[in-house]
């Protein structure tokens, strides 16, 4: 039997790796600043690397077009 822990992070994996987590502004705006000042971006995330390919792939979608890392647990 699943835990109640293990239950909600399985189903936030699935989650994440629909790759439709909606953008946050205020965080676009402040990434968007951020880039047009010359400062690269580095993305730090508590997701795990089996989910890279559907972090990079939302993020992209949402407008984070360009990065120097992504950091994943």
């Amino acid at each position: 039997m699943k835990t109640l822990n293990a239950e909600l992070e399985a189903e936030f994996y699935e989650f994440i790796l629909k790759a439709e987590v909606p953008v946050l502004a205020a965080t676009l705006r402040l990434y968007q600043a951020t880039v047009e000042a010359g400062i690269k971006a580095v993305f730090l995330t508590g997701s795990s690397e089996r989910s890279a390919d559907a972090r990079a792939k939302n993020l992209k979608a949402v407008g984070y077009d360009t990065w120097e890392e992504l950091i994943l647990k």
